[in-house]
């Protein structure tokens, strides 16, 4: 049996001190919320498994050899982990629609058995056992992309002992093709798709561990690829994030470096070649970095964790593609991974989900948004006055009723003090978000009472003012 042992960077423990950044007003993001995954969780994805319109969350566990499953209530609160196992050191996972039945299976990279295994979805949030496809030696990340233009998502997996990339094509069923390597650097870490000469075909960049680069792989058009051409970046990358970051429309992309602690930021100089790397320097160890617009001013910031300082790195965007530390945010012990995705139920702002590698869970940090553009508190549905959470037809009870009724009736001067009105205003009679307590009323009463006691199988409606039934 092929022995498990940990790829560097995990077991990388700098004492380098780097400036620390100073923190902005930290009530963007809600306090992290933890929930318990697999033993040493090192990698994290998310899309909606059970098909009730929410992301959910899987982790690769990689000293328990298996996968955790989160399935989202809807608000950005999730049930107990389930797991998956018959992955052995299950060190990256990915997901799409690998055999086009509509619903998001997992690809996992398993460093120790030198497969691709897939666990397909059994459309309800539940997953088959795990078929594996053969790869390189020490698999260490998958990503899913349709490489070939036949709209079925193909794999490619960085193979850090071969030095090189596979490319997995999919049949359009979920079976793939025997692998084609393509070389990288030296021991790939990471690898992501995305159209960098814009052609309209995704195109591919892998991080190089040891030999302090990146590998940039232009897609011919037909899932082949030309020759790498590498760029130098810190020492030690180990992830990368691939967004228009100055606004021209073209993809940059964004690389963690693990051992000279910095974030390299590569400008596309709009045919996939790249400019000089611009390095931001965000705290020790940054092991993970993704892109998106996590203050609401139309353009890509950057979100990183630090592996050794337990935290996530907010970087603000300027607009011009310069950045600037705007928030610290506490999280779980080793936060090796972490993805950005609308986890509230369609709020329209950016939450993010970290994997942490040494306190075995996953921190949930979601966004309340850098603008103060206040929405409902707590999704999916008004009612829930007392903010308590949960899905709907759960999350309204007595403690609801009693705020209504002393907000109404026994201290109507400031009985709704500390409420947020838009939970109060089931009758949607005032705007969002809503701030005079006038709109609330009787109509707002009869409607919870319906709700809880006369019409319980009929949810109140959502914060977009949809009824749902």
């Amino acid at each position: 049996m092929k022995r498990i042992t940990m790829p560097v960077y995990i077991l990388l423990a700098l004492v380098i001190s780097a400036a620390p950044a100073q923190p902005f007003d930290t009530t963007t993001y809600d306090t992290s919320v933890e929930y318990t995954a697999g033993d040493h969780p090192i990698s994290i994805c998310s899309a909606d498994f059970d098909g009730n319109g929410s992301q959910d969350l899987a982790a690769a566990n990689y000293f328990s050899n298996n996968i955790s499953v989160l399935l989202n209530y809807g608000d950005g609160d999730f049930a107990p982990a389930v797991s998956y196992s018959g992955v052995a050191g299950p060190y990256s996972v990915s997901t799409s629609d690998f055999d086009g039945d509509d619903d998001m299976d997992l690809a996992i990279a398993c460093f120790a058995s030198d497969n691709v295994s897939i666990l397909f979805n059994n459309g309800d949030g539940t997953f088959a056992n795990p078929v594996a496809f053969a790869t390189g030696a020490d698999p260490t990340s998958v990503f899913a992309a349709d490489l070939n233009g036949d709209d079925a998502p193909d794999l490619a997996v960085t193979n850090s002992l071969d030095n090189d990339m596979s490319i997995l094509i999919n049949d359009g069923a979920g079976s793939f093709t025997p692998a084609v390597d393509y070389p990288t650097g030296v021991s790939p870490s990471f690898v992501c798709a995305a159209d960098l000469d814009g052609d309209d075909v995704p195109d591919l960049v892998v991080t190089n561990a040891t030999t302090d680069n990146m590998t940039i792989l232009l897609n011919e058009g037909d899932g082949t690829f030309a020759a790498g051409v590498n760029y130098a970046v810190g020492d030690y990358p180990s992830s990368l994030f691939a967004a228009d970051l100055d606004g021209d429309n073209d993809i940059d992309l964004a690389v963690t470096c693990g051992s000279s602690q910095n974030v390299s930021v590569l400008f596309n100089e709009g045919d996939g070649t790249f400019a000089t790397p611009v390095d931001y320097w965000p705290g020790h160890n940054p092991s993970s970095v993704v892109a998106a617009d996590l203050d609401n001013d139309g353009d890509a910031d950057l979100a990183v964790t630090n592996f050794l300082s337990d935290n996530v790195v907010i970087l603000e965007n300027d607009g011009s593609g310069e950045f600037t530390v705007a928030l610290i945010l506490s999280v779980g012990e080793g936060p090796v991974r972490l993805l950005v995705a609308d986890l509230d139920w369609g709020y329209g702002d950016n939450d993010l989900a970290v994997a942490n590698f040494y306190s075995d869970e996953i921190s949930v940090l979601l966004n309340g948004g850098m603008t103060g553009v206040e929405t409902c508190c707590i999704p999916p549905t008004t009612g829930d006055l007392d903010q308590s959470g949960g899905p709907p037809g759960y999350n309204i009870d007595g403690a609801d009723l009693t705020l209504m009724i002393e907000g109404l009736f026994i201290n109507p001067q400031n009985g709704f003090d500390g409420i947020c009105l838009d939970e109060a205003d089931l009758d949607f009679s005032c705007d969002r978000p809503c701030s005079n307590t006038m709109a609330i009323d009787g109509s707002d009463l009869t409607m919870l009472i319906d709700a809880m006691f006369l019409n319980p199988n009929h949810y109140l409606r959502y914060c977009d003012g949809m009824s749902h039934y």
